[in-house]
């Protein structure tokens, strides 16, 4: 778990955002400034370039002083330190629902934006609510699982159970009538006490004492809680729909 929560945070601190609030929750040692602190690399490269755009310019001026016309390069305008492109903007929007959702590859990601795109409702809350119809995701929003990347351990070593039959597929959607089953009961514990992590959604029910749950209805994103605003048009513009 040390690698995991490692791979959390680096992604967190290229982010500059917590994704998931509640990572660092057991970690008193690490602290938030840490994620939004900037890179050394990236702020000594940006110091050389500035003190040497000035020194182009005074060279500049004092040639003109001296009766000089030659036409020397024009030095680009650069950028504040940290201020991103409208690509870079785009790319973290995308970024940042991929991760939350335990690090999606782009093509499921694409595939579900470009079926959602064929119906006429909204494309991104359509996609949104096919992703959390996903297992992994449900057992992480029932509180029974604390993350995204303990409930697919549990789907790969086939202890999850759908409708009396195995799971074995992290991407099998789940309908009204299913009820889902964890066969294990080691570690589960401690989870069902710090019910707090999440928010618990209205459209699902479980049993606490069986170890079952299913949904009542699809799940809306106003029923949902997400640690940071979710930027649609910045997400359909990354992928040009």
């Amino acid at each position: 778990m040390t690698l995991r929560n490692n791979s959390k945070f680096r992604s967190c601190r290229r982010l500059k955002t917590d994704i998931w609030a509640r990572i660092f929750a057991n970690k008193k040692r690490v602290k938030l400034r840490k994620i939004l602190k900037p890179n050394k690399f990236r702020l000594r490269r940006f110091l050389l370039r500035k003190a040497h755009r000035e020194k182009q310019r005074e060279l500049r001026r004092n040639r003109k002083s001296f009766g000089y016309k030659k036409k020397y390069r024009r030095i680009k305008n650069l950028r504040r330190f940290g201020e991103k492109t409208n690509f870079g903007k785009n790319l973290i929007a995308k970024q940042k629902v991929v991760k939350f959702y335990g690090g999606l590859k782009e093509y499921q990601f694409k595939h579900y934006l470009m079926d959602a795109k064929k119906c006429k409702k909204n494309i991104l809350t359509t996609t949104l609510n096919r992703i959390e119809k996903r297992i992994d995701i449900i057992l992480t929003r029932s509180n029974l699982i604390t993350s995204v990347f303990q409930a697919r351990s549990q789907i790969l070593h086939s202890k999850i159970v759908k409708n009396n039959k195995i799971v074995k597929k992290m991407s099998q959607s789940v309908n009204k009538q299913d009820i889902i089953q964890i066969l294990s009961k080691r570690n589960l514990l401690k989870n069902i006490v710090s019910k707090k992590l999440w928010a618990y959604p209205d459209y699902a029910f479980v049993n606490w004492k069986t170890l079952k749950l299913g949904i009542h209805e699809s799940p809306s994103l106003t029923k949902l809680n997400y640690p940071f605003s979710i930027k649609q048009r910045r997400i359909l513009q990354f992928y040009k729909i």
